[in-house]
């Protein structure tokens, strides 16, 4: 009999693993998707290193290059909009950047690309969700499902459903002091998406305020452009009204950054009005989920649900694209052991993770200036960091997780899935 396997997930890190293991097992797929049909909005992501390799290993590389955003870097702007660093985007992927990288893409976007890759191959099923995990007997999964799917069982259930994944709760619980695994790591942000201004072009810009309020805004390849808001604090009881926010859903979310964002000069008035009437808005806190073990008997968790490195490492996308090729690929090699796959998987995919999650001390907290005094600074620092000095501060504070992370970790060779 084929394996029968469920993947709670239709972002990316989920059709990627989908795609895999029909490649190299006989497997039934089907992937499910809680929302009503595909995603196809959501802020830029990068691949970069190991990624890259995961999606030319796949021949998708030429149609995802076909879908960049065409962003050509970062430019940092003071409240006038006047330039006060730049930096390029790298043109090969091995190169540090603070922000943009070679390949950039709209989440929707890649996720589309994943999902027409797939489509023929694996059922998806949207409008669905997990409500129920039984073990049986440690031979199979029992799932219960919300809404139209009938109880059946699976050999193998894997949740790629996000950061707050309510089916590593399932298995797992809350964690430790019921922090479903989260560990905070002193931002939330939002993204949108707003009319283009006459002033948006190619370039992502970058604005600093006080008060820890930083503000981006990045071309997309559809006519429109991203918004993004982030708050940084160092005292998370700061985050009070945040976290209510974050439980009151759209609106109150809305409200809030409004009344934070509408004194903080440069352009914020005109984001605000966008960000006010956008339809595809996410809020979120910034956070890594850090879990010892993230496998349990033929349950697995992929990607953010597992180990979400946060933004701020630049890694998640990368980091999601890997272990979806490392748990196909030890999964194609015993497809008659489940659990010993899933251990492998777990110690193959361990010291990538670790490596990615690393953040820098002091790498958050350079962001929370309150003053404008403490503006100024930083932009000095930036501007330093635009010249010749940039590749050593890059490593420094911009992309401490991923930092040659290609020349620590080598992705294995599944024979079956090459």
């Amino acid at each position: 009999m084929p394996l029968k396997v469920l993947i709670s997930g239709a972002g990316i890190a989920g059709p990627v693993l989908a795609f895999f293991l029909h490649r190299g097992t006989s497997a039934s797929i089907t992937v499910l998707e809680r929302a009503p049909a595909p995603r196809t909005s959501g802020q830029n992501v990068d691949i970069r290193g190991v990624g890259l390799e995961v999606i030319q290993k796949m021949g998708l590389e030429a149609r995802i290059r076909a879908a960049h955003t065409g962003e050509e870097g970062i430019r940092f702007v003071n409240s006038s909009g006047k330039t006060t660093a730049t930096f390029p985007a790298p043109d090969d992927s091995s190169k540090q950047s603070f922000l943009t990288q070679e390949i950039e893409i709209l989440r929707g976007d890649l996720s589309e690309i994943l999902l027409d890759a797939t489509k023929d191959d694996v059922e998806y099923v949207f409008d669905e969700y997990i409500v129920g995990l039984e073990d049986v007997e440690g031979a199979q999964v029992e799932v219960t499902f919300a809404n139209r799917l009938p109880r059946a069982r699976y050999d193998l259930v894997v949740a790629a459903d996000g950061m707050v994944s309510k089916t590593r709760r399932l298995v797992f619980g809350r964690g430790p002091d019921d922090g479903d695994f989260l560990n905070y790591v002193g931002q939330y942000s939002a993204y949108f998406t707003i009319p283009k201004g006459p002033r948006d072009d190619m370039w992502c810009k970058g604005y600093l305020a006080t008060k820890g309020r930083m503000v981006f805004t990045r071309p997309d390849p559809h006519g429109t452009t991203k918004g993004l808001f982030f708050v940084t604090k160092t005292d998370q009881k700061a985050f009070e009204p945040y976290y209510r926010a974050w439980k009151e859903g759209e609106g109150a979310q809305k409200e809030l950054l409004r009344k934070e964002f509408e004194d903080a000069g440069w352009e914020c008035g005109r984001i605000l009005d966008g960000m006010m009437r956008s339809e595809d808005f996410y809020y979120q806190t910034v956070a890594q989920v850090k879990m010892d073990r993230f496998i349990k008997g033929r349950f697995a968790c992929l990607g953010d649900s597992g180990y979400c490195p946060s933004p701020v490492t630049g890694m998640g996308t990368t980091l999601g694209l890997a272990g979806a090729y490392v748990l196909a690929g030890e999964i194609s090699q015993t497809p008659d052991d489940i659990p010993g796959g899933l251990e492998r998987y777990q110690t193959t995919i361990k010291p990538l993770v670790d490596s990615s999650q690393k953040i820098m001390p002091g790498q958050i907290r350079v962001f929370a200036t309150q003053s404008s005094t403490g503006v100024c600074l930083l932009q000095w620092v930036l501007r330093l960091a635009s010249s010749s000095l940039a590749l050593k501060l890059f490593d420094m504070l911009g992309s401490s997780g991923s930092t040659k992370e290609k020349e620590r970790w080598k992705p294995p060779v599944y024979p079956k899935i090459q």
